[in-house]
């Protein structure tokens, strides 16, 4: 998860600690910041008004999800 998507290096200060906890315990851990950092930032939301993920990183979760299943 991004819970701040026009700032993605204080999204890291709050998901890191999620990320290696995860992965301690032997959960695959699929990321999206270096995706999203390379999506425009108006097309990272919904729309002004509403700051959840927009189209664009719904697909890039979809196809990171998508092929960390396919792997296994």
């Amino acid at each position: 998860f991004v819970p701040f998507l026009f700032q993605l290096d204080k999204s890291a200060q709050y998901t890191k600690p999620v990320e290696d906890f995860l992965r301690s315990k032997g959960v695959k851990v699929v990321t999206l910041t270096d995706g999203v950092k390379n999506i425009p930032e108006k097309e990272r939301v919904v729309g002004k008004n509403d700051g959840h993920a927009g189209p664009p990183v719904n697909v890039l979760m979809a196809d990171r999800v998508y092929e960390a299943m396919r792997k296994q």
